[in-house]
């Protein structure tokens, strides 16, 4: 336990002194002030913001899947090179090293979220309607650690950071993309039921129920994804671990 919590340190401070990682605020407040933009130049209406609420949460969790390149990245990092003869000479459980670089993931990217959901409620003209915040906060929990998961099955099919990176960010801009074209365009019934109950539509869904109770459903889904998604990760490593020995 001591060691997991060396590990989890360790990489939360590498997690905060990596610039490029504050992208994961800066990235989508871009995106939100230029769709502001656009609507209020071509409505010529004064910026309120109103129009705008559901696309706004749309583009914050959407670009928590960004976060899959905080694991992938650390991993090839530290699993590919000397770090990897370290971890065998020292005796630690590879297992823990895994885990406790998901969770400084996981935690840097709840950070990131919140702040986010922070900024995007007080700033007056986006004033973004995320409803209950503590459900709000829970939707960030859920589409992180899956993120997270992602990120390792996306280390355990790559050969190296770079083609790691570049997947994430595929990745990434592909769940965008899947968010934002229903928000955006009038798309058919069939294709918005899909995207209704894709992680990001169900973390949309959430946020326009005002009481726990009616959410229970979607947030079902959502651990379920988690639960076969880290079941999927588990098995997945076992089997490259032993392929490895």
């Amino acid at each position: 336990m001591k060691n997991f919590f060396w590990i989890l340190t360790h990489y939360l401070k590498r997690n905060f002194l990596d610039i490029p990682n504050y992208l994961l605020i800066g990235l989508p407040l871009v995106f939100i002030f230029a769709f502001q933009l656009i609507t209020d130049f071509l409505t010529a209406n004064d910026i309120d913001g109103s129009g705008l609420s559901g696309l706004t949460i749309v583009i914050v969790l959407a670009f928590q899947f960004f976060g899959a390149d905080l694991v992938s990245d650390w991993l090839h990092q530290d699993l590919k090179g000397s770090t990897r003869l370290r971890l065998y000479v020292s005796g630690n459980d590879q297992r823990v090293f895994y885990f406790a670089v998901v969770i400084a993931g996981w935690l840097f990217n709840i950070l990131m979220g919140t702040i986010l959901i922070a900024i995007t409620s007080l700033v007056p003209f986006i004033n973004a309607n995320w409803g209950n915040y503590v459900l709000a906060f829970i939707v960030i929990i859920f589409l992180s650690f899956l993120t997270k998961l992602i990120g390792v099955l996306i280390f355990y099919f790559t050969k190296d950071n770079k083609s790691g990176a570049r997947f994430s960010y595929l990745f990434g801009e592909a769940m965008i993309g899947i968010a934002l074209f229903p928000a955006i365009f009038n798309l058919p019934d069939i294709v918005r039921t899909v995207t209704d109950f894709l992680p990001i539509g169900l973390g949309l869904r959430i946020t326009e129920t005002s009481t726990f109770g009616s959410t229970l459903p979607y947030f079902g889904i959502l651990l379920a994804m988690n639960i076969v998604l880290a079941m999927t990760v588990l098995l997945i490593g076992r089997r490259k671990n032993n392929d490895s020995i």
